[in-house]
């Protein structure tokens, strides 16, 4: 945990979200009208935030649940500096705690968010987190996973560049902890979590853009950065070439742009 209590991004930006990707989420999270909400691994509250962006209120109590304290103190001071008529009467908690160590009873929750969340937990812990966050769904309840949509071209290459990007700029944690799981294995866990409906409402484009990198994540190391680029090349180098053609990368001196694609999938109890 030591590695995002030292990791200040904006998660916006390094993930490259547009408002409209927003937009697309909180009309599919309208459509079933959240009581209570939990935020699993919400970090300072980006998701919180757009919200307050695009709606005058809150009408629903938002649990934000996140095991970086560091994350949870930038979301206060954040939230702090929002309108203050719009903030005063919000029902919302900053839960310091690791999702699987916590405790709720069951049933507690209209609606569950996994936003690029999934893969923080372990390989071995990812079916235990739906397995749980199944029981913490009230009936008819529904969860949204925002994650990235790994297939067979681009499953292995993508958690390669990040597994390196990490520990490149020093986070050693996470390079060896994080992983982003296949489409099939993720559709497999959920089903086998006893979901009625397990749908990907929407797909859309992922541009890596390894230099939003160099200043967050890098702090400006520049030899660790390039140290990072050049094995990029070298392993999209070593693909055989049908694989090169299904992944697309433009590769600069100074940068490299990678396509890759993210999924909304929406889950119903």
């Amino acid at each position: 945990m030591n590695d995002y209590n030292k990791r200040n991004v904006d998660f916006k930006n390094i993930h490259a979200t547009s408002p409209t990707h927003f937009d697309i989420f909180y009309e599919i999270l309208h459509a079933h009208t959240p009581t209570s909400l939990l935020d699993i691994g919400g970090g300072y509250g980006s998701l919180l935030l757009e919200y307050l962006n695009r709606y005058s209120t809150l009408n629903f109590k938002y649990h934000i649940l996140e095991p970086s304290s560091f994350q949870i103190e930038k979301g206060i001071k954040m939230l702090a500096e929002q309108n203050k008529g719009q903030i005063e009467n919000l029902s919302v908690d900053y839960l310091h705690s690791d999702f699987l160590a916590s405790s709720f009873p069951q049933q507690s929750f209209s609606h569950i968010i996994l936003k690029m969340a999934l893969h923080e937990f372990e390989k071995k812990h990812q079916r235990l987190v739906l397995n749980k966050v199944f029981e913490l769904l009230q009936d008819d309840g529904i969860v949204l996973v925002w994650m990235p949509l790994l297939k067979d071209h681009d499953f292995n290459f993508f958690n390669a560049v990040i597994k390196e990007k990490d520990y490149q700029a020093g986070y050693l944690t996470l390079s060896s902890q994080r992983y982003f799981c296949h489409q099939n294995e993720f559709l497999e866990m959920a089903n086998g979590a006893g979901f009625s409906k397990v749908d990907l409402a929407f797909n859309f484009e992922y541009i890596l853009d390894t230099h939003l990198r160099l200043a967050s994540e890098f702090n400006t190391k520049k030899a660790a950065y390039y140290n990072w680029l050049t094995y990029i090349n070298n392993l999209y180098n070593d693909l055989p070439l049908a694989q090169q053609n299904q992944i697309s990368l433009l590769s600069f001196p100074n940068r490299i742009f990678i396509q890759f694609f993210r999924g909304l999938y929406l889950l119903k109890k």
